[in-house]
């Protein structure tokens, strides 16, 4: 009789169940256990992209009917994780990098004097002329002024000796990895964590970089931030440029609509005048700032009107225009900054170095909250504008 009861339950029991160690389990959850450790062995092993896009997918649908899936997931997504850091955290790459950012952090400290001192404006003030200032006041600013050139120059000396480090393609996949787990982070328990007892801007080194040097290599999530966003910038102004220089150049001259009246298309000069504007304020630790045509359309139009009267400053005589924010208004562009003009330097860089020799034209070329600018020149006369409209941080790529 034992035996007929020991037999009876295996031919009573339903067919989708089978004696597994003890116990009674259902046959697709066996099958579901064996696909989860294939497809889990799959992920870890994955060399290419389109391996281990498949091994997830597969498992991420698992895991939406057995939470065992997710956990088969978890382990999987930490295994690639430990495996990728175990890349990047080799000694010799470390080095260099350490020594990438053991110099970052002298940049960072003569670049905060020689902002503090452009920031400064009771040292460095403006005006710094008479009848604006006294006499006594005006001796004063040129002493002022060298001690500014003299912090420019040091931040600039060690901005070019960046050290280079360079990254090997194995590095560089590494990265593109980890950027992709980050990606799921929420489905690994316990979170991606770095490696213990590592600098924490290793977890900010960029992914797709065959060289980092200061001008790619952040310490901290706020500078990955901006950095991203810098090198969208450029690529974005010249892309624009392209696209402008393709199309027939207004005339400009007066008519009866000033927002026909003046060129938006940037000449080389002027889109240089940009690039120089962004490299300094990027070596300064400023954002870079996207190019705007309506703020070229701006510049030409005073520009413009300081060659054809030979009057040089900021206000114009037709109360319409007089200001460089009444000129941004009449052109269609409400969120105005400040204005740049120079005269006599007809090379954009030379119209750049006439602007750091200024206090407060100095102060305009790196203000952080600047997002837009252009550059327009007639002859010896540059003007730059610059706003802080936000409209084309949606087109960035």
């Amino acid at each position: 009789m034992l035996s007929a009861l020991l037999i009876l339950p295996l031919l009573t029991s339903p067919q989708t169940e089978i004696l597994d160690q003890g116990c009674y389990v259902a046959i697709t959850h066996q099958d579901n256990a064996g696909e989860m450790e294939r497809l889990g062995a799959a992920l870890i092993k994955a060399k290419t992209t389109k391996q281990r896009d498949e091994a997830f997918d597969q498992l991420m649908a698992l895991a939406e009917m057995d939470v065992e899936a997710g956990d088969v997931l978890s382990n999987a997504l930490i295994t690639r994780w430990t495996n990728a850091w175990a890349l990047v955290t080799n000694r010799s790459f470390l080095r260099k990098v350490d020594r990438l950012a053991s110099k970052r952090e002298k940049l960072d400290k003569i670049r905060k004097a020689a902002l503090d001192l452009i920031f400064d404006e009771t040292r460095y003030f403006y005006p710094y002329t008479q009848p604006q200032v006294s006499a006594k006041q005006a001796a004063q600013y040129p002493a002022v002024q060298r001690e500014v050139f003299s912090l420019v120059t040091d931040v600039t000396k060690v901005w070019e000796s960046s050290p280079k480090v360079k990254v090997s393609k194995g590095i560089q996949a590494a990265l593109v990895e980890i950027q992709w787990l980050r990606g799921h982070k929420e489905l690994a328990a316990g979170g991606l964590v770095l490696p213990p007892e590592q600098p924490t801007w290793l977890g900010f080194l960029p992914a797709n970089m065959g060289t980092l040097t200061f001008q790619n290599f952040p310490l901290n999530a706020i500078e990955a931030q901006r950095m991203g966003r810098d090198a969208k910038v450029r690529a974005y102004n010249e892309r624009l440029w392209a696209v402008k220089t393709k199309r027939k150049k207004a005339k400009r001259k007066d008519k009866t609509d000033p927002k026909k009246a003046y060129s938006q298309v940037a000449s080389n000069a002027e889109q240089e005048q940009v690039r120089v504007t962004n490299r300094y304020r990027l070596m300064m630790g400023r954002p870079a700032v996207t190019w705007d045509p309506i703020l070229q359309a701006a510049t030409h139009m005073h520009s413009d009107y300081m060659a054809k009267t030979g009057e040089f400053g900021h206000y114009e005589k037709d109360p319409v225009r007089k200001t460089p924010f009444d000129r941004m208004r009449l052109l269609g562009y409400d969120r105005g900054a400040s204005e740049n003009c120079s005269n006599g330097r007809t090379a954009p860089k030379d119209a750049h170095e006439g602007w750091v020799g200024s206090s407060g034209h100095h102060r305009n070329l790196l203000m952080a909250t600047h997002k837009q600018m252009a550059s327009g020149s007639n002859g010896p006369y540059w003007t730059q504008n610059f706003g802080v409209d936000q409209d084309a941080e949606s087109e960035l790529e």
